[in-house]
């Protein structure tokens, strides 16, 4: 998806790519492409300090993706959802929510998000 590719460069752009990915996977009746889109719309917000907004759409993605048994999508929901507990310093929720990925992932046996996401985020965070 390219709002994802541009969530971090161009964070506003990509929200807005975003939004039109979620409306047509919506007139579709897609629900992945749903919960990807709130996934995208979250990490932007996230970036650009919206926390209400990728709170919003971080439980949104999850709940889709619960709802459609779709464990790659709940984990990075709940990933998302860690990052932004820990940023809130809410530390207990975002413990509680990178477990909930970090199992996701075990059972995906997703070893690169297993080491890149959670492993160097606690390092940097706490080293």
């Amino acid at each position: 998806m390219l709002a994802r590719e541009l969530s971090i460069k161009s964070p506003d752009t990509a929200l807005q790519l975003a939004t039109q990915a979620e409306s047509l996977a919506i007139a579709l009746r897609w629900c992945k492409g749903i919960a990807l889109s709130n996934i995208v719309k979250g990490w932007c917000n996230y970036v650009t300090g919206n926390f209400g907004p990728a709170l919003e759409n971080n439980l949104t993605a999850q709940q889709l993706a619960d709802s459609i048994h779709n464990e790659h999508i709940a984990a990075m929901a709940y990933s998302n959802l860690g990052q932004l507990y820990d940023a809130d310093e809410d530390y207990t929720q975002a413990i509680n929510y990178f477990n909930e990925a970090i199992v996701l992932n075990l059972k995906e046996n997703d070893k690169w998000s297993l080491e890149r996401k959670y492993v160097c985020s606690i390092w940097r965070k706490w080293f």
